[in-house]
């Protein structure tokens, strides 16, 4: 009777660690959004030219400024479709490549986010003139996510200490513009 009970004991917790590591690993992705808006006092043209300009990202991209020690490489050409950008350190690697480009208004990059899992997203900005020399930029960064990618992207939206680098990106991209 002890041995059973015993055994009892030692398979309940087992039956339900599996059953939780199949729940992760097994559950469908689900829809994950976050976007973020900023109003530039330059022209449309002006804020796209350097926004659609990857080997430019390190002048305004929060994760270069915040990681200076971190690898970034973008290929040519300057603008365009198919160019590409990456950021590595340690064990997270971001690839970014330019999907769709509209003129002044829109640019649509694929990304790749490598940190233990890998994991596709993307990420849309749009341009509009709101008055002459002053443009609002709103960028939405989306994708479907699993259990386990879902509780690694908060950290890349807001830190511990409520910091929020797709916000700083474009405060940064504001400043540079505004200066």
């Amino acid at each position: 009777m002890t041995k059973k009970l015993v055994l009892l004991f030692m398979a309940v917790p087992l039956l339900f660690s599996a059953g939780v590591a199949a729940y992760i690993l097994l559950s469908p992705p689900q829809p994950y959004s976050v976007s973020r808006e900023i109003v530039i006092k330059r022209p449309a043209q002006t804020v796209f030219g350097l926004l659609a300009d990857l080997r430019r990202q390190s002048e305004f991209n929060d994760f270069n400024i915040s990681y200076p020690q971190a690898s970034f490489t973008a290929t040519q050409p300057a603008a365009g479709r198919n160019q590409v950008a990456e950021w590595s350190i340690e064990q997270l690697r971001v690839t970014a490549e330019v999907d769709r480009l509209i003129k002044n208004r829109e640019i649509h990059l694929n990304l790749n986010i490598q940190y233990g899992v890998a994991f596709p997203l993307r990420l849309g900005c749009s341009i509009a003139e709101e008055a002459r020399a002053v443009s609002r930029l709103t960028c939405r960064l989306e994708g479907a996510l699993r259990f386990h990618e879902r509780h690694l992207m908060p950290a890349f939206v807001a830190g511990p200490n409520q910091a929020d680098p797709f916000a700083d990106t474009l405060l940064n991209l504001k400043l540079l513009l505004e200066k």
